[in-house]
């Protein structure tokens, strides 16, 4: 079994041998790059980055439109859940 020296973006073992460096995710039991997480932070940099040059971002719309979208996934929640079952008034609680 190999040793990871847990360098980044692949340890000394997967370069020498020419192997793509992968862990698991613990919570999906996905397997990714070591430097997943990296990768992931660097393309939502570069997004922002293309988004302000197109003048479509500004501090206070990511947290609008977050709030629009957690409204509109609970008006859709609620909307398929349908109306609540009356209860019996005389029901004990």
């Amino acid at each position: 079994m190999l040793q990871c020296d847990d360098q980044v973006p692949s340890c000394a073992n997967c370069q020498r041998l020419d192997l793509a460096c992968l862990v698991e995710d613990p919570s999906t039991k996905r397997q990714l790059p070591r430097n997943y997480l990296e990768t992931l932070e660097e393309r939502v940099e570069l997004l922002e980055r293309l988004l302000q040059q197109q003048g479509q971002v500004s501090q206070a719309q990511p947290s609008a439109a977050l709030q629009a979208s957690r409204s509109r996934d609970f008006n859709h929640l609620a909307a398929a859940a349908g109306p609540y079952p009356a209860r019996d008034r005389d029901e004990k609680r």
